[in-house]
């Protein structure tokens, strides 16, 4: 029997242009590549002049849509996926453009979190690097270098450590530094202040010393190093000396973009990238004091692909759950949490999350979120023990968790500040404030968790002792004789109201 073959799209709205790639996915997940189309569209320049889309990129924007609406129909694509990133997500009018192409052509457009960004990429990195001990030896530093922002993702030994998304991007740079009357050694220097300064503030965490080796990733890196090493050699390049992107940087910092277009024969908005995306890497070999830095030609809609492959596949990208969960123990750890104690808890409910699946309506994605929450559950220790829970809420919906979008975050925090006292109520203000489905989500996820609690409270983290069954309409507690089954009853009696509530469950402890 041959496998049955899905036809997808997956489309980037990005600063400078409107990619989208076809594929075609087996069941297994298999996908090939059956077409790559990329239009431009200046919507970096709008966002990061204006603060807004203008009406003119507005309407080509839906004219390349409407084009690729049509090639849509042609090959018969059966799955879309449409992302945005900084250009539109920083746009005072982005509903607007999202309604704008919907209604033309009845394509949703997603806003991507910077750290869904990260994880695209990431994975689009690791799909394409054959030599994969350049990302699981040792501590690197993976940079994309975007039209309105640069995303920088620290991996220790292959697992994530940390993630940080820089408002520095080479068309930002550009249309904040860049004037007519402006000599080019004057925008360098100009560019050089600015890097220094918004870098310095924003990546002190990531102990950019301690880095062994650097994996770039830019649109805008390849024409540097074909100047650099020249022509066509340099599409085969998987190094580029710090040395020579030094020599490179002076010899251009005497010409204009028009000069460099010409002279070196690269099209003009290529040519304005060079100069502000040169410059960061070059910051970024100081900082590191690395001679050298690893090229990957991956993209971010690469990334979607197999992500979009995977999800028809009903399997999960193993480099996202990974990242999820080294994402939150990294925070865990930055708010002084007891991570022995809240990883067996995390154990404890997604135990239960598997055991009653089936009457949860909730997906893979879901379980890892309730991973998450219950590895962060008592984060709110850190700032005080008085009203921790509600603590724990604020310091999980404004902190980062790597490959979750910000409702992804808020439904994880919501469910750690659900896992004891109240349970959700209509007057619960950020509760009520979710749209209906994430209400639901909260509330089944919270009980699972609360479930888990009682558990980890009745046997003192020592799950050795305990053993959840389902048995029909049953979730059966079996103590050992050194867990005390009064206090046991009590707790499952409090915490356990929810789960039994929700999913018509009756919690019944018992000796063994």
């Amino acid at each position: 029997m041959e496998d049955s073959v899905t036809t997808i799209a997956a489309i980037d709205v990005g600063s400078n242009s409107i990619r989208m790639n076809l594929a075609q996915v087996e069941s297994s997940g298999k996908f090939e590549s059956i077409g790559q189309y990329n239009k431009s569209v200046r919507l970096g320049q709008d966002t990061f002049c204006s603060d807004r889309i203008s009406n003119d990129s507005m309407r080509t924007s839906v004219a390349i849509f409407r084009d690729y609406k049509k090639i849509l129909e042609k090959y018969k694509v059966q799955v879309v996926r449409c992302v945005a990133t900084t250009a539109v997500r920083e746009a005072i009018n982005a509903d607007v453009f999202q309604d704008r192409i919907y209604n033309a052509c009845g394509i949703q457009v997603e806003i991507l979190d910077p750290s869904e960004e990260s994880h695209l990429i990431l994975s689009a990195v690791i799909n394409s690097l054959s030599d994969k001990s350049l990302l699981e030896k040792g501590r690197v530093l993976l940079v994309e270098v975007g039209g309105g922002n640069t995303l920088l993702t620290v991996l220790q030994n292959g697992k994530l450590v940390n993630a940080v998304s820089v408002n520095t991007g080479t068309v930002r740079l550009r249309e904040q530094y860049q004037s007519v009357e402006m000599l080019p050694r004057q925008y360098l220097q100009r560019l050089e202040a600015h890097i220094d300064t918004v870098m310095f503030t924003s990546i002190n965490a990531l102990h950019l010393g301690s880095i062994d080796r650097i994996i770039a990733v830019s649109g805008g890196l390849i024409p540097i190093a074909q100047l650099v090493v020249g022509g066509e050699s340099a599409k085969s390049l998987k190094v580029l000396e710090a040395k020579s992107i030094e020599k490179f940087i002076e010899h251009f910092s005497d010409k204009s973009e028009l000069e460099l277009s010409r002279d070196y024969q690269i099209p003009f908005e290529e040519a304005q990238r060079i100069v502000p995306a040169s410059t960061i890497f070059r910051y970024l070999l100081r900082q590191t004091d690395l001679k050298k830095m690893h090229l990957c030609s991956a993209k971010m809609i690469d990334g979607l692909v197999k992500n979009m492959a995977l999800n028809i596949a009903g399997m999960e990208d193993e480099s996202w759950s990974a990242g999820v969960i080294d994402s939150a123990r990294a925070l865990g750890e930055k708010f002084l949490v007891d991570l022995d104690y809240s990883s067996r808890l995390a154990d404890c409910a997604v135990n239960l999350f598997d055991l009653f699946k089936d009457l949860s309506g909730l997906t893979p994605r879901h379980r890892l979120m309730l991973y998450a929450a219950g590895l962060l559950h008592e984060a709110g220790y850190f700032l005080a023990a008085r009203a921790h829970h509600k603590h724990t809420y604020y310091l999980i919906a404004n902190s980062d968790i790597f490959g979750l979008s910000r409702l992804d975050i808020d439904i994880v925090a919501q469910t750690a500040r659900y896992y004891r006292k109240s349970p959700p109520k209509p007057t619960h203000e950020y509760y009520m404030a979710l749209p209906r489905e994430q209400r639901a989500i909260v509330s089944k996820l919270s009980a699972f968790l609360r479930v888990a609690d009682a558990v980890m409270q009745g046997v003192g983290s020592d799950l050795s002792g305990i053993e959840l069954i389902r048995d029909n309409d049953n979730l059966i507690v079996q103590c050992s004789s050194g867990i005390d089954p009064i206090l046991m009853k009590k707790l499952l009696s409090v915490q356990g109201r929810l789960f039994e509530d929700l999913y018509g469950v009756s919690i019944v402890p018992e000796e063994k």
